[in-house]
């Protein structure tokens, strides 16, 4: 299956290490009167083990009094975010590149953030670009990202993330299966056979339950197949239902089902959910224009 036809917003997640959500930023240094704003960074699982993936929320948030205006959606695949990493024996943090870093480009695309407005993203980090692990072994990582906008940058401050010590049994399951859990990510929409072959590698393990959860209830149909996606939305509506408020699983879900009913013309759904998220991001974009679409048919 190849990236242009599976770009479904999918993702995974760690139940079974699920913390409270770590936020850390920086102010970029900025003339008076320029646009300014912050970055922040969240993740879901403040420990993990290695080899398992770890959601991150990135954010912006305008914190001056002029607009600012944003070149590109903000998002690993347009670029406009870039996860620094520095792991248990590096002196310097290194930029992380997926598997869909800087894929897309929207021609023509404007947009801003009004002053006190914000714009989160969010990134599966598990395999990089060379289908390495982007949790290795055990030890202390550090987590920054920097945010790109027209007139500059914003540096978040960096968050920790322990990864505890590895279990070989497991460590070697999920060696064998790396060829189809480097697939997992919030860009691809997985065929059933993958998803089968994922299921069987990892069903056992806690780390990995909410990511098949997840992936079984975003996987890939036809278009044409609309019998399927109530199933589909009734289990990602379960997921959502169980994160914990305000966490960065919960706003991902809640902004992409958002994003479903807006697309499939269920105004009154996607309004409700909509009306729960703080923040903008792409999927919320694109559900309220669909919503304007609708409303300004005769």
């Amino acid at each position: 299956m190849t990236l242009t036809n599976t770009m479904i917003a999918i993702g995974i997640a760690l139940q079974s290490v699920l913390a409270t959500p770590t936020c850390c930023h920086a102010a970029t240094d900025a003339p008076a009167g320029a646009p300014q704003a912050i970055c922040t960074v969240r993740v879901d699982a403040s420990a993990t083990r290695p080899c398992c993936p770890v959601l991150v929320e990135i954010a912006l948030q305008n914190t001056g009094n002029a607009p600012v205006v944003l070149k590109q959606p903000i998002g690993d695949k347009y670029g406009t975010v870039t996860i620094e990493i520095r792991g248990p024996d590096s002196a310097d943090f290194f930029a992380l590149r997926t598997g869909y870093t800087g894929l897309k480009e929207l021609l023509g695309y404007r947009s801003q953030l009004a002053p006190g407005e914000t714009y989160a993203a969010h990134i599966l980090l598990l395999c990089n670009l060379r289908d390495e692990w982007v949790f290795p072994r055990s030890g202390r990582y550090e987590l920054r990202a920097r945010i790109q906008y027209r007139d500059g940058e914003a540096l978040s401050s960096p968050i920790r993330i322990d990864v505890q010590a590895e279990d070989p049994a497991i460590a070697e399951k999920l060696a064998g299966a790396r060829a189809d859990l480097c697939h997992i990510s919030l860009e691809e929409a997985l065929a059933s056979d993958r998803i089968e072959r994922i299921a069987k590698a990892v069903s056992e393990l806690p780390e990995y339950r909410t990511a098949l959860q997840w992936v079984q209830a975003t996987a890939y149909v036809d278009p044409k197949d609309t019998a399927s996606r109530p199933a589909l939305n009734a289990k990602l509506e379960a997921l959502r239902d169980s994160a914990p408020s305000g966490s960065p699983w919960r706003e991902l879900t809640t902004a992409t089902l958002a994003h479903r009913y807006a697309k499939a013309a269920d105004t009154a759904k996607a309004e409700r959910l909509l009306a729960e998220l703080k923040n903008r991001s792409e999927l919320t974009d694109k559900a309220r224009h669909a919503i304007g679409e609708q409303k300004s048919e005769p």
